[in-house]
């Protein structure tokens, strides 16, 4: 126990020393941090305390249990699938790993830090991003403070049995395949564990009918068929008690819930004593991977319509993804995300037309998937794409391109990419839920201009910061500054994305439905050109200082 501490005492000041190079920073952007946590957690407040009060009509049945069901439901997902790629990443590809094991430390030690650590660090955006809708909940049913000290706790434990199911699956296989490979493996059964993830749950539960007229009445009837057989709906159940004041019954739930989590830790401490060490051997001989050219590669030529240096460096972006194992690899995480999404949206949401007039929780969720599939697709590859120039910052310079051009060029594959995402999403909505002329103004210029300015987002804050030097992968060498700022780039063009909706309901009120999606289509290109242009100049201008290591 004492060295476990002591590796969580070494991993926090790994992370604050992170920061910044600047003692002096760290502080600030810790406050910096600390500060927009908080924001978001303010907003998403108010947005719960909103929907909690909502009311849909025909539908005699509070909307608090379903939207609690539906954020563990997508908190859960999200966990599930990442955590095979972190804990992966995490006991295996760390820089520190193999000198923890030269060190007098068992390996049950060392696995149990990296574990608590991993929770601690997932338990952090749950917390500013899930924990206030259990605090609106509480607030609309007045509840005591053994509520949102019990609630407060589940968040906080939530990543627990996510990761040990992760755990129980990566540590064997790691004993068996090499860990590089199954990297690959891990990627492939994400999209397929998913889809049948919720295939298998609806089948198992024919009483909620995914396609038909009455499609939203069986969802709030009988609500997520695959919540019963959930960690998450444990969640649902104990908080309903605790706000019923029920405590006995639900603090009776919540110690079996901790005592379930507890279990599968210890197993996974103990299943690490004869397969840890094993899978970390396999790794020790192969710490990098080469770059090869396949002799059959075809060239890739889909950028004509670009001008020649920009599509030069575009060109070689899309040959670099798919000869680098890790960049590809990298990738991998985002489009099988979106892929469950997509699924989410068309098997869980089921059918409904919306009316001309309609703009509810539905369209909501509708926006949520835009803005979503936009964050993943554009600005968390854009850095990765501008910090592959590492490998050849001095063919670079030593070229007559413009720092414009370089930007430009980097902008190009995720914002492409965003756009066939939403692409596809657009014509789900269109065919699966008939959505009104409003719907389809908002939709269409949310579909268009987010992935403008999320790729802008994510090219020219990388800009702003751009060291450069060997590394084995682009994704290393991101300073721990751009992703903070990122993030909280991309948790306010979120804020703001949403904002939009409450704009939209304002204007149908008083122009009508088609006019008011115009105006929003309109307001969202204007805003994005603005910011994104701007911050285009702002990285264009910066990266002329650049320090070459």
């Amino acid at each position: 126990m004492k060295n476990v501490l002591i590796l969580l005492r070494t991993n926090f000041r790994t992370s604050y020393n992170s920061l910044a190079k600047n003692k002096k920073l760290r502080p600030i952007f810790a406050i910096s941090i600390g500060v927009a946590g908080l924001v978001a957690f303010y907003l998403l407040l108010k947005l719960s305390r909103f929907l909690y009060n909502l009311k849909i009509p025909l539908v005699d049945i509070s909307l608090a249990p379903l939207i609690l069901n539906i954020v563990m439901l997508v908190a859960f997902i999200y966990l599930l699938l990442g955590s095979f790629s972190i804990m992966l990443s995490t006991l295996y590809f760390s820089s520190d790993t193999m000198l923890l094991l030269s060190l007098p430390l068992k390996e049950r030690d060392v696995f149990s830090g990296r574990f608590v650590f991993t929770v601690f660090e997932e338990s952090i955006w749950l917390f500013f991003l899930m924990y206030p809708f259990f605090v609106g909940y509480g607030i609309v049913n007045q509840a005591n403070m053994i509520f949102y000290a019990e609630t407060l706790l589940f968040v906080l434990l939530f990543p627990v049995i996510p990761l040990t199911v992760a755990a129980f699956v990566i540590l064997p296989l790691a004993k068996k395949i090499h860990p590089r490979k199954l990297q690959i493996i891990i990627m492939i059964i994400n999209v397929v564990f998913g889809i049948l993830f919720f295939g298998i749950m609806q089948i198992a539960n024919p009483a909620y009918q995914i396609v038909g007229k009455d499609a939203l009445t069986n969802l709030f009837s009988h609500g997520f068929s695959l919540m019963r057989f959930l960690p998450t709906n444990i969640g649902v159940y104990f908080t309903i008690s605790l706000a019923e004041r029920n405590i006995l019954i639900g603090t009776s739930v919540f110690t079996i819930y901790l005592v379930i989590s507890a279990g599968l830790f210890y197993l996974c401490t103990i299943l690490s004593l004869s397969t840890y060490k094993e899978g970390l051997g396999k790794i020790r001989t192969a710490q990098y991977v080469k770059i090869v050219k396949r002799k059959t590669e075809k060239e890739f030529k889909g950028f004509s319509f670009l001008p020649t240096k920009i599509k030069a460096i575009a060109e070689k972006d899309v040959k670099m993804i798919r000869r680098d194992q890790k960049l590809s690899v990298s990738i991998l995480p985002i489009i099988a995300y979106l892929a469950v999404f997509f699924f989410i949206f068309v098997v869980v949401l089921g059918k409904k037309s919306l009316g001309n007039e309609s703009f509810d929780l539905s369209s909501f969720m509708l926006l949520f998937f835009f803005v979503f599939s936009s964050y993943m697709a554009s600005l968390q590859i854009a850095p990765m794409l501008f910090y592959t120039e590492s490998r050849s910052v001095w063919v670079l310079f030593a070229s007559k391109i413009t720092s414009q051009e370089l930007l430009w060029s980097k902008f190009v594959i995720p914002f492409l990419l965003g756009e066939a995402m939403n692409a596809l999403f657009f014509i789900l909505m269109i065919f699966v839920r008939h959505p009104s002329i409003n719907m389809i103004f908002v939709s269409v210029g949310l579909a268009l201009f987010l992935p403008f300015i999320f790729s802008t987002i994510g090219v020219s804050t990388s800009a702003m910061f751009p060291i450069f030097r060997e590394v084995k992968s682009p994704k290393k060498i991101i300073p721990g500054k751009v992703v903070l700022i990122q993030t909280v780039m991309g948790y306010a063009m979120f804020g703001i994305a949403f904002g939009f909706f409450f704009l939209n309901r304002l204007f149908i009120k008083i122009w009508g439905g088609t006019i008011a999606g115009i105006a929003i289509f309109v307001l969202v290109g204007i805003l994005s050109f603005v910011v994104g242009f701007s911050l285009m100049s702002a990285g264009s201008r910066r990266l002329k200082y650049v320090e070459i290591q």
